[in-house]
């Protein structure tokens, strides 16, 4: 066999030192970089997968406020439907006072210039009954030709009377 390795030319000795160069090789590449590259992929593999597991959760927070905003969202206009109808039954409420007030405050103005107009017209017929009485009296001192003292009281109050009644028919 030494022949037929020589005739090949393979030098044991050199096949030897390769394979220990080549173990020696292998056991510092295994130990310096094929483990290290292993441990940075693992590395990076857990990374990448916390990363994924992060994004679903983020995308299922997002989902989720999403969802929440829309409650809130929808509440909220619930709410300022209810308001705006609170303030307009407010409001008819509020219209129906003012409304109910200002008839009351329209009918007692209009009781209390009654009554004035009344006690005007009272005034006034008693002012004309006293002006009356002294035009009767003195028409009557005319014709009885005398001074007004001596007209008799009942000739007064009769004439008054006449003049009364024709006033009333006349009111």
């Amino acid at each position: 066999m030494e022949i037929f390795l020589h005739k090949f030319g393979i030098d044991v000795r050199l096949i030897i030192a390769q394979a220990v160069n080549f173990g020696v090789l292998f056991f510092l590449l295994y130990r310096f970089a094929y483990r290290p590259i292993l441990r940075m992929l693992e590395e990076r593999r857990v990374r990448i997968a916390d990363g994924m597991k992060m994004r679903e959760d983020s995308e299922k927070r997002l989902e989720e406020a999403e969802r929440e905003h829309t409650i809130i969202v929808e509440k909220a206009e619930v709410r300022s439907l209810e308001i705006i109808n609170r303030g307009e039954e407010q409001g008819k409420v509020r219209e129906a006072e003012i409304l109910s007030s200002a008839q009351k405050k329209g009918e007692a103005i209009i009781a209390e210039t009654r009554a004035c107009a009344e006690q005007e017209k009272r005034r006034a017929a008693a002012e004309f009954s006293k002006q009356s009485a002294e035009l009767v009296r003195m028409a009557a001192a005319k014709a009885i030709a005398g001074s007004p003292e001596q007209i008799d009281e009942e000739l007064v109050k009769r004439a008054l009377a006449a003049f009364d009644g024709a006033q009333k028919n006349f009111s």
